[in-house]
């Protein structure tokens, strides 16, 4: 029995042992990790205020936009009631008694109508280059 203590005792002693060993390595590796871990933040810090900066130069250095120099000169309620106030007709934009936004052709269809119109207006020249050159007796037998 008492053998069986002491080699109990001598266990419980290792096992102690390998826990303190594995605790110490398990602390720095917690250490490693935090400084890691701060660095990054740090880092992150940095980028986030050069990134505030850099957006702070730019719209300082920038030109004013008109909406911007408008904005100073009248308070932005003010001129909403002025803009909900003011009623504009609506209007619609004809061509060739179509509406502009109004398009009923494909796409092949209005290359179709475009081949077209280029091939008239080249026939067109060659034929009136034809009829000159006749009537001024340039024309080659």
């Amino acid at each position: 029995m008492v053998h069986r203590s002491e080699e109990l005792a001598r266990e419980i002693a290792e096992a102690r042992e390998e826990m303190g060993d594995r605790l110490i390595e398990l602390r720095r590796r917690g250490q490693r990790a935090a400084r890691r871990t701060v660095r990054v933040a740090l880092i992150a810090g940095a980028l986030g205020g050069a990134a505030v900066v850099g957006l702070i130069a730019y719209r300082m250095s920038r030109p004013t936009t008109l909406a911007e120099r408008v904005a100073r000169v009248v308070p932005a309620n003010r001129l909403a009631r002025r803009l909900a106030a003011l009623k504009l007709p609506s209007m619609r934009l004809y061509v060739n008694d179509r509406t502009v936004h109004e398009s009923s052709e494909s796409t092949s269809e209005r290359l179709v109508v475009m081949a077209a119109r280029a091939f008239g207006t080249a026939a067109a020249t060659a034929a009136l280059g034809i009829v000159l050159r006749r009537v001024t007796g340039r024309e080659k037998s």
